[in-house]
């Protein structure tokens, strides 16, 4: 037998409520060895203020409902204590005309992603 049921029912025939959904956050963890990497990266950019990971570009094609000019971010330039971290993978990094606006303070840390783990390491790092 086959029975189908449209996704959006699937909490009500489970019997889900707000107490029995997972909730544990961070629910991403980066190992310590990857910690100690991200740390000494980050905090070798010597920023002060907030930092801000930035991921503005996707890799799927067309991508226009996951991926922002960087030029949009143009108004948080003139904010002081705002450091952006660019938190692109290797297979997101964007095209060479997305260069940061004037002023955008954008620690390209792109080269250096290459899995989730280094992402949530470098989120871990940056609160």
């Amino acid at each position: 037998m086959i029975c189908t049921c449209r996704y959006f029912s699937l909490p009500r025939i489970f019997g889900t409520t707000l107490e029995t959904i997972p909730n544990q956050v961070p629910y991403l963890f980066a190992s310590q060895a990857r910690l100690d990497k991200w740390k000494s990266k980050i905090e070798s950019a010597s920023v002060t203020g907030k930092k801000i990971g930035l991921v503005w570009a996707g890799n799927m094609k067309p991508d226009t409902g996951r991926t922002c000019p960087l030029d949009q971010f143009a108004p948080l330039a003139g904010i002081e204590g705002l450091n952006f971290f660019s938190l692109q993978s290797r297979e997101q990094t964007p095209r060479a005309e997305d260069a940061p606006p004037s002023g955008l303070k954008l620690v390209d840390l792109a080269g250096e992603i290459k899995d989730f783990e280094d992402t949530a390491a470098a989120m871990m790092i940056s609160i």
